[in-house]
């Protein structure tokens, strides 16, 4: 499917549902850009793999990383 990037814009949620199932292409100025397709859904979410790749780095603190990283953007909005 195709669709021009102001109406994926103004219907991002519509296209995020549709790509489930196909892949949307979004043109800007008559060229494609960007490739949306759908997920395996037997994959791993990358949250388990992060936490998978910090345990095998030694022991470390996820929710003191987390932490200094809040902290250190804190105010950058």
């Amino acid at each position: 499917m195709l669709v021009n990037s102001t109406e994926f814009k103004n219907k991002v949620g519509l296209y995020l549902k549709l790509a489930k199932n196909e892949e949307v292409i979004i043109l800007k100025n008559g060229r494609q850009i960007v490739k949306l397709v759908p997920v395996d859904d037997t994959s791993t979410p990358i949250t388990k793999k992060l936490k998978g790749m910090f345990k095998e780095c030694g022991n470390v603190d996820l929710d003191k990383v987390r932490n200094e990283r809040l902290e250190k953007n804190e105010g950058s909005y």
